[in-house]
């Protein structure tokens, strides 16, 4: 079975292995991630994403 690959809709949704570097250092995210222990995280300054997403939600 071929392993899939992370992309701006799934890399939310980790194989219950977890993610590896072939599988993700290709993916294109609005924030600076880094992969911990097979999962992909955000790091650093996240507020302006945070605010994007907050505002998508509160309009809903």
């Amino acid at each position: 079975m071929e392993a899939r690959v992370a992309t701006t809709e799934t890399w939310m949704l980790t194989p219950v292995e977890g993610w590896d570097f072939d599988q993700v250092r290709e993916v294109e995210l609005p924030f600076d991630w880094e992969l911990v222990d097979g999962v992909i995280a955000p790091r650093g300054r996240v507020a302006l994403w945070h605010n994007h997403v907050r505002g998508g939600l509160a309009a809903c």
